[in-house]
């Protein structure tokens, strides 16, 4: 019974060893696939704060009495308004495939889901329709005060959602290595 033993012992912790390193492996690969899904949503919200760096050159343009705006070329303002169109159904479906969820780290995906989608909806409805309105006065050479107001409000409600965006992609990003 003895020498049944000497040799079943290893042969079983040899398998059980075998399946929890296929296990960790898997764990592993996934981990690496949840940090590749964060980048797009990070490149995502460089284009959203290149945009606050955008209209910010509007103002500054308007503030020094200038006819156009100055630091941002017009490609830079396609690029920008290309990429945020392209990248967005990109990473609401990310955020909404719950592939970032895990047991520790659901709370933070659906945070980042949440301020994502609250972002998207700030720089559609209020911040680009000031913009708009921003210019068009400036070229009919009408009082701008309403609209820079609105902007500088809603600039400041935009660098705090892409700074918790950002607190939450890094702790995803702690998480998942």
């Amino acid at each position: 019974m003895e020498h049944i033993l000497q040799w079943t012992i290893p042969i079983i912790v040899g398998i059980l060893t075998f399946f929890a390193g296929r296990s960790f492996e898997r764990y592993k690969l996934a981990q690496v696939n949840r940090l590749k899904l964060l980048e797009p949503i990070e490149t995502w919200v460089e284009r959203a704060s290149q945009l606050v760096g955008i209209v910010g050159d509007d103002i500054s343009s308007v503030a020094s009495g200038l006819a156009y705006p100055s630091i941002y070329s017009v490609k830079d303002r396609l690029e920008t308004a290309k990429s945020l169109g392209e990248y967005k159904e990109k990473i609401f479906g990310i955020l909404k495939s719950k592939a970032l969820n895990t047991r520790g780290t659901r709370g933070l995906s659906t945070r980042l889901s949440d301020l994502v989608i609250k972002l998207s909806m700030l720089i559609e409805q209020e911040y680009l329709q000031a913009d708009l309105h921003l210019l068009e006065k400036m070229n009919l050479k009408q009082d701008l005060t309403a609209e820079i107001m609105t902007i500088l409000a809603a600039t400041s409600t935009i660098n705090i959602l892409i700074q918790e965006i950002h607190t939450c992609l890094s702790e995803l990003k702690i998480r998942f290595t």
